[in-house]
């Protein structure tokens, strides 16, 4: 009886010892066993997977929008004289004041926080004193040339010991003082965000085929406390939005998106509606004017036109608004910097307007579908997208959403999509590879040898009996 148990034993011990040799003869041992326990469901958690720069784009790119500013504007402007001896502004006495009417045109970007139409860009794109300073500057560069003209080398010395903050403070007083002394009469103002799927082919059509905004928020001292926000509003419905993130988040050396309408990129009128996308370093933080918060400095590529526009971070979170960019006498010294203010600013004065930040159904939908696709559940996936290109198609989504689509449709002519429990059980049996299938033969084979094995020994044991 003792001899037949070994019999018993020899080909169990033969099917542990050949199992085991092939697994550990196999240097995809460790894959194998993973595989098998992915197929019988046995799963481990995954950090969430960020956007790619693709998927940001698409995501991004609609809700980004072009604002265009045309005024008509009558200004009477005194005769002023400035010294910087004594760092003083005046009148000149007896003199008449000289009356312009001049057209303005500004450019700028902006991004939709709210389906309901809500955009936000910077201040100085759609205030008024954005445009009284525009008709000032060359009046008060004409004061103060007149004055430094008259400079003696101690004058000249005297004001070099004056620091940089107290020229710029003499500066907002000039400016101040100007505006208050003029007046100005706007005959026309009009502020236009552009149609993204304009079918324009001069400015002038573009423009007019724009959607009228309103202003319903603006800080017109956005040059005193740097806080260079404003809300607009027009009167389009179920928008591709984008959620405000956090400016924390943000570290000197991390990587940032930009995205907006420079105007130099504009080879020609059929490039007003097309945003551009760069991405550069955070340089600095640099304190406010009043160092009540902290403005970001980067090398991301921006121009004017750009203001206004979303600055992102890597987790594809708006963490500020682009407002201004180094002087061109700094770029002609080979600084070429943008600056940015935070998020959290922005994310006050829409809760000061009582606007709620909503990222609205494309961003929602779209981000459900390209995670779908990640994981080749492609009929999930196209539902996803569909639902994301409900949206105004006055924004165009459909450019952004239809490639995605397109992949999906490839994988399921291809066999590739998985879309069931069957679906998933293939695909990971096909990923095991020739030697898991080698290992996997051999396995059957020694289980069949085995099966035969005990059949006869138990037949033999049986006849002893």
């Amino acid at each position: 009886m003792r001899k037949n148990y070994f019999y018993l034993i020899i080909p169990l011990a033969l099917f542990a010892i050949s199992f085991a040799s092939a697994l550990a003869l196999s240097s995809r041992g460790d894959f194998v066993l993973k595989q098998l326990a992915s197929t019988l469901n046995v799963s481990s958690d995954a950090p969430p997977q960020k956007l790619s720069e693709e998927e940001l784009v698409s995501m991004v790119k609609p809700a980004v929008v072009r604002i265009m500013v045309r005024a008509e504007v009558e200004a009477s402007i005194p005769l002023f004289r400035v010294s910087f001896k004594d760092f003083t502004v005046k009148t000149v006495p007896n003199q008449k004041s000289i009356k312009i009417s001049t057209p303005i045109d500004i450019s700028g970007s902006g991004f939709v926080v709210n389906p309901d139409g809500y955009i936000l860009t910077n201040a100085h794109v759609v205030s008024d004193m954005t445009i009284k300073k525009k008709i000032l500057a060359p009046f008060i560069l004409l004061a103060i040339n007149y004055d430094l003209s008259s400079f003696s080398k101690e004058d000249a010395k005297n004001l070099e010991k004056k620091t940089e903050q107290e020229g710029l403070e003499f500066g907002k007083r000039i400016l101040d003082y100007a505006v208050e002394e003029s007046s100005f009469t706007f005959k026309t103002k009009k502020i236009v965000v552009l149609n993204p799927t304009s079918l324009g082919t001069t400015r002038e059509k573009i423009l007019n085929e724009g959607f009228t905004a309103e202003v319903v928020s603006v800080n017109d001292n956005f040059y005193k406390d740097d806080k260079d926000v404003a809300i607009l509003k027009i009167a389009e419905k179920n928008l591709p939005s984008l959620r405000l993130g956090s400016g924390d988040k943000l570290s000197v050396g991390g990587q940032v998106y930009v995205f907006g309408f420079p105007s130099n990129a504009e080879l020609n009128n059929n490039n007003l509606l097309e945003s551009t996308f760069t991405k550069g370093l955070v340089n600095a933080f640099k304190n406010s004017q009043n160092t009540d918060f902290k403005i970001f400095q980067t090398d991301a590529k921006i121009s004017t036109g750009s203001s206004g526009g979303p600055l992102f971070d890597t987790d594809g979170q708006v963490a500020g608004l682009v407002t201004f960019k180094t002087s061109s006498e700094n770029q002609s010294n080979g600084d070429n910097f943008a600056f940015a203010v935070p998020a959290e600013i922005a994310k006050t004065v829409l809760s000061n307007s009582f606007i709620i930040n909503d990222d609205g159904i494309y961003g929602a939908h779209l981000k459900a579908g390209l995670l779908l696709l990640r994981d080749k559940h492609c009929k999930d996936a196209i539902t996803e997208f569909e639902l994301a290109k409900s949206v105004n198609k006055k924004f165009g989504v459909a450019r952004y959403v239809d490639p995605y689509i397109e992949k999906c449709n490839v994988l399921i002519s291809s066999g590739l999509s998985i879309d069931s429990k069957w679906d998933e059980f293939m695909v990971k049996v096909r990923s095991l590879g020739m030697l898991a299938w080698a290992l996997f033969a051999a396995g059957i084979f020694l289980v069949v040898i085995l099966g035969i094995g005990i059949t006869i020994l138990l037949k033999r044991l049986k006849k002893d009996n």
